[in-house]
C-alpha cells in the first residue's frame, strides 16, 4: 500500500484488446527524515487496468492525494538505446483521499461515494503525512 500526492497527469489508454490502461507517477514521503533533517520524496510509476484504470482516468488527476494497493513488478524491453528496465506498482485498487485538479469544465471532479475499486485504509506513523504538501 502507498499513500502519496499524484505528481503527473493520468494518462489513459485502452489496448487492441480493449483493456482500460491509465498510468501516473505517484510522489510517496517517506517516513523518517535523512541526515540534513529532511523528508526525502520517492516517485513510483503505477499503472491501473480495467475498473481501477477507468476510475483512476475518471476521478484522480495531478495533485491528488490516493492511495495505491497493489504490488511491484519488474519489466525489461528493448530500445534503441538497448536494454531499459522500470520497476512499476500495478495497482489492485486505488482511493481518492483528496482532489485537487479541475476538469476542462472547471468544476472538481466528484468521485462517488462508493468507489468502483477496492477501498483501501491509509497506514502511517504520521496522522497526516501529507499535511503540508
Amino acid at each position: 500500500m502507498l499513500t502519496g500526492i499524484v505528481a503527473s497527469d493520468v494518462e489513459r489508454k485502452v489496448t487492441a484488446a480493449g483493456v482500460s490502461v491509465s498510468q501516473f507517477q505517484l510522489a510517496v514521503k517517506r517516513g523518517y527524515k535523512g541526515g540534513d533533517g529532511k523528508v526525502e520524496t520517492d516517485f513510483f510509476p503505477v499503472v491501473c487496468f480495467r475498473q481501477t484504470a477507468e476510475y483512476a482516468g475518471e476521478y484522480v488527476g495531478k495533485g491528488a492525494l490516493v492511495t495505491v494497493c497493489g504490488s511491484f513488478q519488474n519489466r525489461e524491453w528493448d530500445s534503441q538505446n538497448g536494454k531499459r528496465k522500470v520497476t512499476e506498482c500495478i495497482a489492485d485498487g486505488l482511493t481518492l483521499l483528496k482532489s485537487s485538479e479541475k476538469r476542462g469544465d472547471g468544476n472538481v471532479a466528484q468521485a462517488p461515494a462508493t468507489a468502483q475499486v477496492p477501498a483501501t485504509s491509509q497506514q502511517s506513523h504520521d496522522p497526516n503525512p501529507f499535511a503540508d504538501w
